[in-house]
């Protein structure tokens, strides 16, 4: 593993482990460097900058012959003014990239180039285009359909926030979900989507997915349909990849401890809400209050003599709050009183 330690930024960019990992990323893949990362993060900096490379350049084998780079080194040069010097070239080993070294170098002169004279004479992207961000909140017991620029369609659930450029500008596109979303992604290779919850970021270039993160159940649930997602837990350095009818649940224990739960899911208990159904699999009573709270917008007082500690199994189409505790009084052994947004639960 240590060999990458006396690898340079060039190498680091031609290496097929990298470049893996940078543009088509597997478990084995992330798990690797952030491993690698954990054990040197001294060569953080040389990471971002071979990061920074194949995004830049992202050559496929033959898509530049030797006269090209060769070309390509004369007109820097010329327009730099800076002799070539040959011992700073590095040559790459690999037959299939053994040009990639000649072409790095060139590319990264030219980005000092550029550095240099867009500092001096034009002003900063930030300065040019100044983000405006756009929240959508939904109370309790309103959801609604959002579609952003890049085509990207978001259902937002009840007791939601979510918050979105105006218009995305430079190379992702980076939204902020509190409580829960389900997104269908536009595909845009160049521009991967990532929501950020709670210190946790789902990146993706083009798929169907759920998240759930409301701050009062301390946790994070990931859900996918299709397509892949890689998740970034940023409290702990750790990433996940998942694949279709994967789920991914974060959250602490009582002594603070963050605990991952991969398992698969059933489409009907975690999507259904989009369809204006309400869906309860073995669902405690604490759990189903809670929701129910959300969906309608009301808060509930509780008056039982008796603990209710049973589970209950049911779902509901877009039903009335009373139609729905008429269903779960007879089965769990309650009465309800509904006041306007105020429901007394007792028994």
């Amino acid at each position: 593993m240590n060999q990458y330690k006396n690898f340079t930024v060039e190498q680091l960019a031609d290496d097929a482990k990298f470049r893996k990992w940078m543009l088509n990323p597997d478990e084995a893949t992330v798990r690797f460097w952030n491993n690698w990362l954990e054990d040197y993060p001294e060569e953080a900096e040389k990471i971002e900058a071979a990061k920074k490379l194949v995004r830049l350049s992202n050559f496929q084998s033959g898509n530049m012959s030797y006269e090209k780079a060769d070309a390509l080194w004369e007109e820097i040069e010329t327009k730099m003014d800076t002799p070539r010097q040959k011992d700073k070239v590095v040559y790459v080993q690999q037959k299939s990239h053994n040009y990639f070294g000649k072409i790095a170098a060139a590319i990264l002169l030219l980005i000092v180039a550029g550095y240099f004279f867009y500092n001096n004479q034009l002003p900063s992207e930030t300065e040019k285009t100044e983000i405006k961000y756009i929240s959508k909140n939904n109370p309790a017991g309103r959801n609604s359909t959002i579609k952003l620029t890049d085509g990207t369609v978001i259902n937002l659930n009840a007791e939601s926030n979510l918050k979105f450029p105006e218009k995305f500008i430079g190379n992702e596109r980076r939204v902020f979900l509190e409580g829960e979303a389900f997104f269908e992604v536009s595909k845009d290779a160049n521009k991967p989507f990532i929501v950020v919850t709670n210190k946790i970021e789902t990146k993706v270039l083009g798929t169907s997915f759920n998240i759930q993160s409301y701050a009062t159940d301390n946790k994070v649930q990931i859900a996918l349909v299709e397509g892949s997602v890689q998740v970034n837990c940023t409290a702990f350095s750790k990433s996940e990849i998942l694949t279709p009818s994967e789920m991914l649940e974060i959250k602490k224990n009582k002594v603070g401890e963050v605990l991952i739960d991969r398992s698969h899911f059933d489409p009907k208990e975690i999507l259904s809400w989009k369809e204006g159904i309400l869906f309860f699999n073995d669902a405690s009573f604490d759990e189903i209050i809670k929701r129910l709270g959300r969906w309608y917008g009301v808060k509930f007082n509780i008056e039982l003599n008796k603990q209710i500690d049973r589970g209950y199994t049911g779902q509901y189409n877009n039903a009335s709050l009373g139609e729905v505790l008429d269903g779960l009084g007879f089965t769990l052994g309650f009465n309800h009183d509904i006041q306007d947004k105020n429901v007394k639960i007792f028994n």
